[in-house]
């Protein structure tokens, strides 16, 4: 699937859906890779197969009545993140948020870009 002109937010919304979808609670990976790529010609965004960040995420909304909105939020955060800090962050921001699902159920990451 192939989308133009969806706007960062909707991107990584979109992004997030097609992602989740990709892999199980169990680890188990369907070969399906999915990147946001970026009008200003910047670099691309994407997971890397094999990173722990889909599955930690997986793990943490699969059991939560509000998983949606949480999925969302993540999705809105890392919009934030890239429209103020760039590429770099966005990444970084997912990894200080898996270390911080392993850590507490309700990561800080997510109440501090609750938007």
């Amino acid at each position: 699937m192939q989308e133009s002109g969806v706007g960062f937010e909707s991107g990584f919304i979109e992004f997030w859906d097609q992602m989740l979808a990709t892999i199980e609670v169990n680890g188990t990976r369907f070969p399906s890779d999915y990147r946001l790529s970026f009008a200003d010609d910047g670099p691309d965004y994407s997971l890397e197969r094999g990173k722990l960040e889909l599955l930690t995420v997986k793990q943490f909304l699969s059991d939560r009545d509000d998983s949606s909105k949480i999925e969302r939020q993540i999705a809105k955060s890392q919009a934030s993140e890239m429209r103020t800090h760039g590429h770099p962050a966005v990444a970084q921001w997912l990894t200080t948020l898996c270390h911080q699902i392993a850590e507490q159920s309700e990561p800080d990451l997510l109440k501090i870009n609750n938007s």
